[in-house]
């Protein structure tokens, strides 16, 4: 007997001065068969929790989002895209405080759960499932209940303001839109009608009917009259090698050379009568100017044009009757209870039990090692 204790405590000391790695789990399969009958235990306690535990029911709707387009976008918009872009909108709205405290006032479910108003919004919040499918656009909302015919009417109430709600932000952000664009309709209205203003004055005192007509029948008269000079001239010349100084052949071809000289000078400068014809050296700046002012007066109009396009879209868009998410499946009434689920609380307490046993043998086998260490 002697030799068989003194065998056990070197095998012992032996355990103990052994890597701590590969013992640990020795006293766990030493107690098994404890914690087998733990596991088991703790399952038999979840079954009897599932039975006894009030029954929850779980109504669901699913919605399908609906890309709504930017009238004002550009026509080659990818409608993924944009039902992608919709979607965390749809999600955003269906989590908000605002969709919950007021399906909690229309159901009055503080009441119905005897708990304050922000409790039962929380609770509300807490429960409330919602998944998405972005390949189908669609996504599915769900609420859990003790009472069937209320997780039905808290997911239709939550879809229908949440479907109430996402219009009226996408309404509102087309109107916005559409008052910064009446904005701008209304800036550039003044600045067209400024360049238009500006425009008829250069015109008023320049004269300028068309211009470019106006300019080819100047530049015309004044290769005439150059012309014209010229040949007076060559006549003045012949006159005077064959005829006196004071004869009236020179007399009239030289007042014939100066009148057409005259006109010339007269269409360089500028005519008095304020005719059709423009002054000759100031073509090249009249040209310029002209072309400047009808630049900034087409550039005010295109823009104006494009904004009142625009302006009527979303005008359009307003009115027109659409929505971000449609129902696909209306709630019903569940039927079967949704939990609380016998087979996951059977595994949880299965689990429990067991950990609880291990822990508890490894427990024992450390103290009964320090009790023999200090022995």
């Amino acid at each position: 007997m002697n030799s068989t204790s003194a065998d056990e405590e070197v095998l012992e000391l032996t355990v103990e001065r052994s890597p701590r790695g590969e013992v640990w789990w020795r006293p766990i399969e030493r107690h098994r068969n404890a914690v087998i009958v733990a596991a088991i235990i703790g399952g038999s306690l979840g079954a009897m929790a599932a039975n006894v535990l009030p029954r929850t029911y779980e109504a669901s709707e699913r919605l399908l989002v609906v890309p709504v387009d930017d009238p004002t976008a550009p026509s080659g918009s990818n409608a993924f895209e944009a039902a992608n872009s919709t979607l965390p909108l749809v999600v955003a709205v269906l989590r908000s405080r605002r969709v919950a405290q007021e399906t909690v006032d229309q159901l009055h479910l503080d009441v119905a759960w005897r708990i304050s108003s922000v409790a039962a919004r929380k609770r509300l919040s807490e429960r409330l499932s919602v998944s998405t499918d972005r390949k189908a656009n669609q996504l599915t909302v769900a609420f859990e209940d003790g009472v069937p015919a209320r997780a039905r009417a808290v997911v239709e109430a939550v879809a229908e303001r949440a479907r109430v709600l996402s219009r009226e932000l996408w309404t509102e952000r087309n109107r916005e839109h559409r008052r910064q664009l009446e904005s701008d309709l209304t800036a550039v209205g003044a600045e067209l009608a400024a360049a238009e203003e500006a425009f008829r004055h250069f015109r008023e005192r320049t004269h300028v009917v068309d211009l470019p007509a106006q300019i080819k029948a100047t530049v015309e008269q004044a290769a005439a009259l150059e012309r014209l000079r010229i040949d007076k001239t060559l006549e003045l010349r012949f006159a005077r090698a064959f005829g006196q100084a004071q004869s009236i052949e020179v007399q009239k071809a030289m007042r014939e050379r100066a009148a057409a000289g005259s006109e010339l000078d007269r269409l360089r400068r500028g005519r008095g009568d304020a005719g059709p014809l423009l002054p000759f050296d100031d073509l090249p700046q009249l040209e310029v100017e002209h072309g400047r002012l009808k630049r900034v007066v087409d550039e005010q109009a295109a823009r104006r044009e494009l904004l009142a396009l625009k302006v009527s879209q979303l005008v359009a868009a307003e009115a027109r009757p659409d929505g971000l998410a449609e129902v696909v499946d209306p709630p019903m009434v569940p039927t079967g209870a949704s939990g609380p689920s016998l087979l996951n609380l059977i595994a949880a307490g299965s689990l429990a039990g067991g950990l609880l046993a291990a822990l508890l043998a490894l427990l024992f086998s450390h103290r009964r090692s320090v009790i023999a260490a200090a022995a």
